[in-house]
């Protein structure tokens, strides 16, 4: 019988084209590559969820043909992140940077809960619940870089539940 290394790193980077077809198969590849390595369901979940959510953002604000999304779990330092880079326009920053202090204003959960309430009296189909969920559900917290029109939004948490990590 071999004897189990340490759990490896698991590091995706995918490179994809502003288009809605990809979001929903990025959010099922990356929810069931995290439940089988970390060997966790609801962390597959809320990785997958925050990565689709993501995604989803750089879809709909790219400026450009080349979004990236990429995963990083690392058992070894605790640390889950995941990121979201695109190409977006002055405007789109600023509302992105506006909102997000909304969303790391207080409470995780009430921040939530406003941007649910905000959602259901908002006349345009814009609901803008997508990072207050990541913050809540994805137990993340997020920030932006912006280097020129390069946006990278990233959602990050520390491993604080004794989560296992599985070697495959």
């Amino acid at each position: 019988m071999t004897e189990k290394s340490a759990p490896a790193r698991i590091l995706m980077d995918l490179q994809f084209p502003p288009d809605w077809r990809y979001v929903r198969h990025l959010r099922m590849l990356i929810d069931s590559f995290v439940k089988v390595s970390a060997d966790d369901a609801d962390l597959g979940n809320q990785v997958g969820m925050t990565a689709a959510e993501m995604a989803e953002n750089a879809v709909k604000y790219a400026i450009s043909e080349n979004s990236v999304l990429r995963v990083r779990i690392d058992p070894s330092a605790g640390i889950i992140r995941v990121e979201a880079e695109n190409d977006a326009s002055d405007k789109n920053i600023a509302e992105l940077r506006k909102l997000l202090d909304q969303v790391n204003a207080g409470d995780a959960f009430q921040s939530y809960i406003d941007a649910l309430r905000d959602a259901a009296m908002n006349e345009t189909n814009e609901s803008k619940v997508g990072l207050a969920r990541i913050r809540f559900e994805g137990q993340m917290s997020l920030s932006c870089e912006v280097k020129d029109n390069r946006v990278r939004l990233v959602a990050e948490r520390q491993k604080d539940r004794g989560l296992q990590f599985v070697v495959l």
